[in-house]
C-alpha cells in the first residue's frame, strides 16, 4: 500500500518527551549500581521501618469511631502544623506519629487522613495506602472521602495503572477541571464507557477532538487505514491509548504499514501490555529498521518484556541510526546502566568510549564499571581526575562523593571516606545516599547499632526506592 506519512514522522510522538521517557524507564528498572554486596540477604519491607506506627493509626481509627475524645480545636490545628513541618523535613515516621495524635483527638476530621495518605503515596506504599483509605471509609465516609479518593486516583493515573485510577475517579463524585480529563482518559484505557458522557466536559481541546472523532469514526466501516492511523496518532498524544489499538489492530493491511504497527505497539507499551507490544514492534522493525524512534521503543519494550539481549540489540541499532543527529544523552545513560546491571562491563565501556564527548555522567558510569571489576588502578586514576573536573554542588559531584567513599570503605581506608563525607553532611541532610554511605562506613567500623540508625534514615528519606533496596539489606 502507498506510504502516506513523511519519513521520520513517528518521532513526533516518540521522542518529543525523551527525557521523561528515559526517567520512567529508569524508575521501572530499579536501583543504581552502587558497589558493595549486602551481608544480609533478608529483605525487609519499607512498612516496618517507615510506617511501623501505621498499624496504630488504623487500630486507633476503629477504636475512636465509638469513643472519640473531645479536645480543643487549637490542639488539633497545632498538631497538624507540627506534622506538616515534619513532613516537609522528610521526617515521615515523626509526621505519622503526630497525625496519629490528631486522629486520637478527632477521628472524624479528614485533614489528618489526607496527611497520612500523602506520606504513603510519596513513599510509593500503594497497597498500604489502599488499606488505609478502606479504613478511613468506615470512619468519615461521604463527601469527606472525596479528596482521599482523588489522591489515590491521581497516583494511579500517573503510574499508568488505568483500572485503579478509573475506579477511584469514579468514587470521587463531582470532578472538575483536569480531573475530568484524567477520568475520561482512565475510562478509555480501562475500556469503560464513561468517556462518552464526559466528552463535552473535558477541558483539553485536543482530547475532546479525539473523543469526538473516535466516536464518529468507530461507527464507520469504510474508513481507510490512513485516516484511522492519523487519529491513532492523535489518540496516543492525548493518552487515549486503547483508541489507537482499537482503530488499527484488526486491519488486514496493517502488517505492511509500519507506521500503523508502530502506533499499536506504542499504545500497548503505554498500557503495560509488553508482550502484545512486542508482536507489533517486531513487525515494524523488520520493515523500517533504520528509524531510531522505532528502535528505541522496541528496546524499552524488550526490557519490560524481560528480553535484555534483544533490548541491547535495539539500543545498539538506535545508536547506530542516530549518528547524524547524535544519540540522546539520557538514552545512552539508560542503556549503559542496563549493561552495568547485567554485568556486561566490557560492552558498557565500549559504548562509553564510542562517544565523541565525555560528560560527568559518563565518567561516573565508567567509575561504576571499574569499581565492579575491582580494577584498583583504573579506579584511583579516575577518582583523581574527577576530583578536579566535577563541579562542586552538582548532582554528579555528590554521586562522585558516594562512589568514592564506598570504594574507600571497601578498601578499609576509613579516614579517606570520612574526609569525603564530612564536608557534604550539611548540604546533603535530606539525601538518602548520604545516610546509606554513612551506614556502610559505621558498619565497616564495627558499630552495627549505629549503622542501623543510618540505614533506617536512608529508607526514611528515600522516595524513589533505589536507596531503600540497598539499605534494607543491612538492617539487623
Amino acid at each position: 500500500m502507498e506510504e502516506k506519512f513523511q519519513e521520520g514522522e513517528i518521532s513526533k510522538i516518540s521522542l518529543k518527551d525523551n527525557e521523561v521517557s528515559a526517567q520512567e524507564q529508569k524508575n521501572k528498572k530499579g536501583s543504581k549500581n552502587m558497589p558493595g554486596k549486602p551481608k544480609n540477604k533478608k529483605w525487609l519491607t519499607l512498612l516496618m521501618v517507615v510506617t511501623g506506627i501505621l498499624l496504630l493509626v488504623l487500630v486507633g481509627l476503629i477504636g475512636y469511631r465509638f469513643f472519640a475524645r473531645s479536645s480543643s480545636k487549637d490542639k488539633y490545628e497545632a498538631l497538624m502544623l507540627e506534622a506538616a513541618g515534619q513532613h516537609d523535613d522528610q521526617e515521615y515516621s515523626l509526621a505519622l506519629a503526630t497525625y496519629n495524635e490528631a486522629l486520637a483527638l478527632d477521628p472524624t476530621f479528614p485533614s489528618a487522613y489526607i496527611g497520612v495518605l500523602n506520606i504513603l503515596l510519596e513513599k510509593n506504599l500503594a497497597d498500604d495506602a489502599e488499606e488505609f483509605v478502606a479504613g478511613a471509609e468506615e470512619i468519615i465516609g461521604g463527601g469527606d472521602m472525596a479528596e482521599l479518593y482523588l489522591l489515590m486516583a491521581d497516583y494511579y493515573y500517573d503510574a499508568k495503572a488505568w483500572d485503579k485510577a478509573y475506579a477511584y475517579y469514579a468514587k470521587v463524585g463531582n470532578l472538575e477541571g483536569e480531573s475530568i480529563d484524567r477520568f475520561a482518559i482512565a475510562s478509555v484505557n480501562s475500556q469503560e464507557e464513561d468517556w462518552k458522557s464526559l466528552t463535552s466536559q473535558v477541558s483539553d481541546e485536543k482530547l475532546q477532538t479525539v473523543l469526538q472523532q473516535y466516536s464518529d469514526i468507530s461507527t464507520q466501516s469504510d474508513t481507510d487505514l490512513y485516516d484511522r492511523a492519523k487519529l491513532a496518532q492523535l489518540a496516543i498524544n492525548a493518552k487515549a491509548y486503547y483508541f489507537a489499538v482499537n482503530l488499527l489492530k484488526d486491519d488486514q493491511d496493517l502488517p505492511d504499514y509500519w507506521d500503523g504497527l508502530y502506533y499499536v505497539g506504542r499504545a500497548y507499551y503505554e498500557l503495560g501490555e509488553y508482550e502484545r507490544a512486542a508482536d507489533y514492534l517486531d513487525q515494524a522493525v523488520q520493515i523500517a529498521p533504520e528509524d531510531p524512534a522505532l528502535q528505541l521503543l522496541a528496546a524499552r519494550n524488550s526490557v519490560q518484556d524481560g528480553n535484555r539481549d534483544l533490548a541491547f540489540s535495539h539500543y545498539d541499532q538506535y545508536i547506530s541510526y542516530s549518528k547524524g543527529d547524535g544519540a540522546d544523552q539520557a538514552v545512552l545513560i539508560e542503556y549503559i546502566e542496563l549493561l552495568i546491571e547485567a554485568e556486561r562491563y566490557s560492552k558498557a565501556l565500549e559504548v562509553i568510549s564510542e562517544q565523541e564527548t565525555s560528560t560527568d555522567e559518563l565518567e561516573l558510569l565508567k567509575l561504576q564499571v571499574y569499581i565492579a571489576q575491582k580494577d584498583s588502578s583504573e579506579v584511583i586514576q579516575l577518582l583523581d581526575r574527577m576530583e578536579s573536573t566535577v563541579a562542586p554542588g552538582s548532582d554528579s559531584y555528590y554521586m562522585y562523593i558516594w562512589l568514592a567513599a564506598l570504594w574507600y570503605i571497601e578498601e578499609g581506608q576509613f579516614t579517606k571516606a570520612e574526609g569525603l563525607l564530612s564536608p557534604v553532611e550539611e548540604a546533603t541532610a535530606q539525601d538518602p545516599y548520604y545516610f546509606y554511605v554513612m551506614g556502610r562506613l559505621v558498619d565497616a567500623k564495627g558499630d552495627e547499632k549505629g549503622a542501623d540508625e543510618y540505614f533506617k534514615l536512608a529508607v526514611e528519606k528515600d522516595l524513589e526506592g533505589e536507596v531503600s533496596k540497598l539499605a534494607l539489606n543491612y538492617i539487623q
